[in-house]
């Protein structure tokens, strides 16, 4: 998700959720490890608007009481990631295609009426105990902040999760990369895990009988860089074609189509971007935008400036959330506000993000917001933007094929966030629109003959 906010306001961020914690058993020479990357960046271009959403290796086969650690691979906002093994979904002997009904949803009803929130157990995952987001293992060291001793994964019925935001700790000002170790503990079988930001972004660790080889560490260094190397030139390839605009007009309708975003068939990249971002359109025609990546995005025209366009505190009040670090102007499509009212069952927010004492919010009195104008659109008359002036906005956009624990619109029964937009140019000028999730580098314009 976009992050237009000073890095240099970041104090404390939210840790990731509690999972089983125990005594690790090994033999006398101590478990074997393996290191498994979460994401990548760019081989030759980090600017490039890939986001890998893949874990190299994907499968991994282990024995019975194996290390394993996932490191976060991508110093960049394409990072965010979670590695999460969820009870009731975990075992591909029981659950061959996954059960997504084990899996914790995106956007929550807040307590403020109409309002969004994101759901403290996706964002956090599932505790074994305390609050959402009170670290019990498994987290590597950062900066002040000791290691850990790995999570135990036991068996299927646990929930063993790092949460969706620890990549936080690995944004590009901040070099110490971030880890996440589980001792596989489990019987011979196959188990799923999930990124919970991403969906269908899985893995799986294969537990083989002791007497079954398992890869080495230069074998498995040199089969990730093997798939980096594939995925980059699948995505490269799929940028190249969307890019340019002769293939994205409908002669018979007079439309343009254009992908907000779009994943490699593999889907193990998301290219940020609008396909084709400049469209040589003409008076009269329309452009349907369509969303086609997993994460969600915005279709936003307007000649207003991205940074501190909107403001959104929500519940908090003047004298207790006052204009400051993380309050309304940082993430302006997902913001922050004090927890004033009552938090939500179960699930208390604990997300800070540079809070001081004479802001009225302490640590662990957050919560994170769906800015209203971020999930609902609003629209200009008839579709039309007539002037560069014009305000035509899609609301979140989600690609029409993710689960719905992750599109789905918790504000009515079966809803979900819509997944196309229209726009229509009745005169000539150049029309700029942007992502208002990701402004810092998602953006396009229609030029109009």
């Amino acid at each position: 998700m976009g992050r237009n906010a000073p890095l240099g306001r970041l104090i404390v961020l939210l840790i990731m959720s509690a999972a089983t914690l125990a005594t690790p058993s090994a033999g006398a020479e101590g478990p074997t490890q393996h290191v498994v990357q979460v994401g990548a960046t760019h081989p030759t271009n980090p600017l490039s608007p890939f986001g890998y959403t893949r874990f190299y290796p994907d499968v991994l086969r282990v024995h019975q009481g194996d290390l394993v650690e996932w490191r976060w691979g991508a110093a960049s906002y394409f990072g965010w990631h979670s590695v999460s093994f969820f009870a009731d979904d975990m075992s591909v002997a029981d659950h061959p295609t996954g059960n997504d009904a084990a899996v914790p949803l995106f956007a929550r009803l807040d307590e403020t009426p109409g309002s969004l929130a994101m759901n403290e157990a996706w964002i956090f995952g599932k505790p074994t105990g305390g609050k959402y987001g009170e670290a019990a293992c498994g987290r590597g060291p950062w900066r002040a902040l000791p290691a850990q001793a790995p999570c135990v994964l036991r068996s299927a019925d646990q929930t063993v999760t790092s949460s969706v935001s620890d990549s936080f700790f690995n944004m590009p000002a901040i070099p110490q990369k971030l880890s996440f170790s589980v001792q596989i503990d489990v019987p011979v079988g196959a188990y799923r895990y999930r990124c919970l930001m991403h969906p269908g972004m899985d893995g799986r660790v294969e537990v083989v009988a002791p007497e079954q080889p398992v890869p080495t560490s230069e074998e498995i260094a040199a089969q990730r860089e093997r798939d980096i190397a594939a995925d980059t030139a699948e995505a490269e390839a799929l940028f190249a074609a969307l890019s340019s605009p002769s293939g994205a007009y409908n002669t018979a309708t007079k439309e343009w189509t254009v992908k907000v975003g779009a994943d490699t068939d593999s889907g193990h990249v998301s290219i940020y971007a609008f396909l084709p971002a400049d469209v040589p359109a003409r008076a009269g025609d329309r452009i349907r935008y369509v969303a086609g990546t997993k994460e969600p995005h915005t279709t936003t025209f307007t000649d207003q400036p991205v940074a501190g366009t909107f403001s959104a505190r929500g519940p908090c009040g003047a004298s207790q959330c006052p204009d400051g670090p993380g309050y309304g102007l940082g993430f302006t499509a997902f913001p922050f506000a004090c927890e004033l009212d009552a938090p939500a069952t179960g699930a208390p927010a604990i997300f800070a993000w540079g809070p001081r004492p004479d802001d009225g919010c302490r640590v662990g009195d957050l919560e994170w917001l769906i800015a209203p104008y971020m999930a609902d659109a609003t629209r200009a008359p008839d579709d039309a933007v007539s002037t560069p002036a014009t305000f035509h906005h899609s609301g979140a956009l989600f690609n029409e094929s993710l689960p719905m624990w992750f599109r789905g619109d918790p504000r009515a029964p079966g809803a979900t966030f819509g997944s196309s937009f229209g726009a229509r140019f009745p005169a000539p000028g150049r029309f700029s629109y942007y992502c208002i999730a990701h402004p810092d580098f998602m953006f396009g314009a229609v030029n109009v003959a």
